[in-house]
């Protein structure tokens, strides 16, 4: 491709990323990895591979039924490119692994389910300094976006998604101290001008 060439796909070749989640969203973003020639994967996921799955997680196939969806994963994205090292891992992330599982990686993808995974992802992203890609997807509806490990927001304007809607599941930590733009923090400023508004 224009503007990739031989330098930009060794350095895909030499490129780590950890997906975290194989279902719906984790499915083809790891099938479009492997077909990139990204060097070096993770997949994280606890769940196993249902009747149900195989609609929309279009990385499993029915012989996969039952098995881990890590292992499974790790068989599809090997079968497309046998030339990449995965890694797959039969765990549900928490607050114990997070950062063994994420550290040493160029990129986290989260395709996860739920907040207090996403919250999980996104703080300690945050606390790595290292970018994570967050997407969602309803239906016919998709969210995409990306968070560097930049200080983008001033301090006294880093107000978190918590500290406005206090419904929301507890995080981990608030980065105000670092100034950082992280998935819980970003999107507070879209949602505090939505609140003005409203209340106006």
């Amino acid at each position: 491709m224009p503007g990739i060439g031989i330098e930009g796909q060794r350095r895909l070749a030499n490129a780590s990323v950890c997906v975290v989640g194989a279902g719906g969203l984790g499915s083809p973003v790891l099938l479009y990895l492997a077909a990139a020639g990204v060097g070096s994967l993770t997949v994280i996921d606890h769940d196993v591979v249902d009747l149900s799955n195989l609609q929309r997680q279009v990385l499993h196939r029915t012989q996969d039924l039952g098995e881990p969806k890590a292992l499974s994963a790790a068989r599809a994205v090997v079968d497309l490119n046998p030339l990449i090292k995965i890694t797959p891992l039969i765990s549900e992330l928490n607050d114990d692994n997070v950062v063994d599982v994420l550290s040493g990686h160029d990129l986290v993808i989260d395709g996860t389910d739920n907040f207090a995974t996403r919250y999980l992802v996104g703080d300690t992203c945050a606390d790595l300094g290292m970018p994570v890609v967050w997407a969602a997807v309803l239906r016919f509806d998709a969210q995409i976006a990306t968070f560097m490990p930049e200080p983008l927001v001033a301090a006294e304007d880093a107000t978190s998604l918590r500290d406005l809607f206090p419904m929301l599941p507890p995080r981990r930590r608030h980065h105000r101290a670092q100034t950082l733009e992280c998935w819980a923090c970003s999107p507070a400023k879209w949602a505090r001008s939505w609140l003005e508004r409203r209340s106006s």
